[in-house]
């Protein structure tokens, strides 16, 4: 399987809600293919920077969210008065950790993605 048609089989499975998020090999090469070869060093960086800050403002974004929930969670923890209000917390924390991974799942297959984008 090809590296594009993999990048996105996996983005689908891991995390269909951020597929817009992520990296866009497809659409970089393509649109690399159809420029000058002339400007292509500059459309590259240009195209790459474009897909950089989308991540970058993406995993940002996200990291402040998760930053100002795990400040809730924290306040949830220190005000439990009752066993139901500790199984709550639990399960938030749960949630919590689901989303985290799913985070670091983004970064990483943004990250296996970067070698193939500089090898165009």
């Amino acid at each position: 399987m090809k590296f594009g048609k993999s990048l996105r089989s996996k983005i689908s499975i891991i995390m269909p809600e951020w597929e817009g998020q992520c990296i866009s090999y497809k659409d970089l090469k393509k649109q690399l293919n159809l420029m000058d070869p002339a400007t292509r060093d500059e459309g590259f960086r240009r195209l790459l920077g474009k897909e950089l800050g989308k991540m970058s403002g993406f995993y940002l974004m996200k990291e402040n969210e998760y930053n100002n929930r795990l400040q809730e969670l924290k306040e949830e923890a220190a005000d439990l008065f009752s066993d139901e209000d500790a199984t709550d917390l639990i399960r938030d924390l749960q949630q919590f950790h689901k989303e985290l991974v799913l985070l670091l799942n983004y970064n990483v297959l943004n990250c296996d993605g970067m070698p193939f984008f500089l090898s165009l």
